[in-house]
Formats: structure tokens, C-alpha cells, sequence
């Protein structure tokens, strides 16, 4: 008996990227929408009003559509990621360069402000890996657990066993 299990990695869904549209182009296309569009110049019903607001609304979406180029989340994107860890690490930097600086005095207050911020950093990067580690082993299905059993069980020379957390359950009264 033979068991067939898909292991390709899920396709990340490409979004538009408005960052690099060409304003000049788009507001173009918009005007040449809304161009095409009769309105009157009152409306004199909520029905009136609703046609005129959808017939703009999909207007401006398929200019959006046509005009703003798509982008597509890389596969080695960290999604554990967040802002508050960007903002986290920025103050661990900028600690950790102010503690540098005032090296020849190590009575200083910032060493003990760099430390703090480097485990403060530290402590919330663990939670977040971890956090979507067991985001992804909630997730898994019946036909995805076997990518999860090949992740746990390759031999330690598999580059990707080394970045997997270990899974351990604390027990609250003895913590």
C-alpha cells in the first residue's frame, strides 16, 4: 500500500503593491473610467445614488486592477515578523551603539540599558518564533502532517531541522 502526500509549501497570494504604481498612468486610466461613466449631475433617488457610487466603485477597482503591479511575499520572508520586534530591535541597536561608544566607562547606566533592551529583543524573538510554530502545527492537515513528520524526523545534517523550535509543555504549577 502506497500513501501519497503532497509536500510542496503553499503558494503565498500575490496583493497590489502601491509603492511602486505610476501615479501619472494610473490617474489617467481613472479619469478615462470615470469618463466613460453617465451620471446625472443630481440624484433625485437612493436608487440612482447606489447605481452611480457602484459604477464608480468599480470603476476606481479595475483601474486599481489594471494599474498597480502585484507583489508576491518571497518564501524565505521571516512571517514571524512583526513591528513591535522591528521597533525592539531598533532600541537594542541603538543601545548597544550608545553602550560602544561610552566603552571606557563601564559604570555607565546605558551597558545596563543595552543588556536589558538585548533580552528584553531576545525574549520576545523566541515567543514570536515559537508562537508561529505552533500556529503552523495547529494548522496542520491530514495531508500536511507527513511535511511536518519529514521536518522533526530529518537528520541533524538538514539545515532546516536546526531552525525548528522544540516543543515543550511547561507545567504551570511547577514553573
Amino acid at each position: 500500500m502506497k500513501l501519497l502526500a503532497s509536500t510542496q509549501a503553499s503558494v503565498p497570494h500575490p496583493w497590489q503593491n502601491f509603492k511602486h504604481v505610476n501615479w501619472d498612468k494610473f490617474w489617467e486610466a481613472l479619469q478615462g473610467q470615470l469618463s466613460s461613466l453617465t451620471q446625472p449631475a443630481e440624484f433625485t433617488s437612493m436608487e440612482e445614488f447606489d447605481q452611480g457610487l457602484n459604477a464608480f466603485q468599480l470603476a476606481v477597482s479595475q483601474t486599481i486592477t489594471d494599474k498597480v503591479p502585484l507583489v508576491q511575499l518571497s518564501p524565505y520572508t521571516k512571517r514571524w515578523w512583526s513591528n513591535r520586534l522591528a521597533e525592539l530591535k531598533q532600541n537594542k541597536v541603538r543601545l548597544a551603539h550608545r553602550a560602544y561608544c561610552l566603552q571606557q566607562q563601564p559604570a555607565h547606566s546605558c551597558h545596563e540599558e543595552a543588556w536589558v533592551a538585548s533580552q528584553l529583543y531576545a525574549s520576545h524573538l523566541d515567543e514570536a518564533k515559537d508562537w508561529k510554530w505552533i500556529e503552523y502545527l495547529e494548522s496542520l492537515t491530514d495531508s500536511t502532517i507527513w511535511e511536518a513528520g519529514g521536518m522533526v524526523t530529518a537528520p541533524g545534517t538538514d539545515s532546516g531541522r536546526a531552525h525548528i523550535p522544540n516543543l515543550v509543555k511547561h507545567d504551570p504549577a511547577t514553573r
